[in-house]
């Protein structure tokens, strides 16, 4: 019997969800990975966020907020922690002061954990 990483099961199952659902799922991924898990499951968020931008801008709009805060509330290696800071500091035009605050949340604990290392 094969046993699947709860990182793996959430992946799979953003990938089923409903856009509709998928921002209540990405707000908990942070509660329901284990803490060895949190440097694949930013990686994993950058990449549905990424997927999420190929999809149209209203997509990646509408996860962009969720995927930043999961960020900011995950412990990441420094390796993953530059890439979160480039999406975290890459807001869009559409001028939105939610979308700077959700930058700045994940920006801080990120540039923290980088500096510690």
């Amino acid at each position: 019997m094969s046993t699947l990483s709860t990182l793996h099961k959430v992946s799979m199952l953003l990938a089923d969800a409903p856009r509709s659902l998928q921002p209540d799922i990405i707000a908990l991924v942070p509660r329901m990975v284990s803490q060895s898990e949190h440097t694949a499951a930013a990686g994993a968020l950058l990449g549905r966020l990424a997927e999420a931008s190929r999809e149209g801008p209203e997509v990646e709009a509408d996860l962009r907020l969720p995927v930043l805060a999961a960020l900011g509330t995950l412990q990441i290696d420094p390796s993953v922690a530059n890439k979160v800071l480039s999406a975290a500091l890459e807001v869009r035009e559409e001028g939105q002061f939610s979308s700077l605050l959700a930058s700045f949340l994940a920006v801080i604990p990120t540039a923290c954990s980088i500096h510690l290392r």
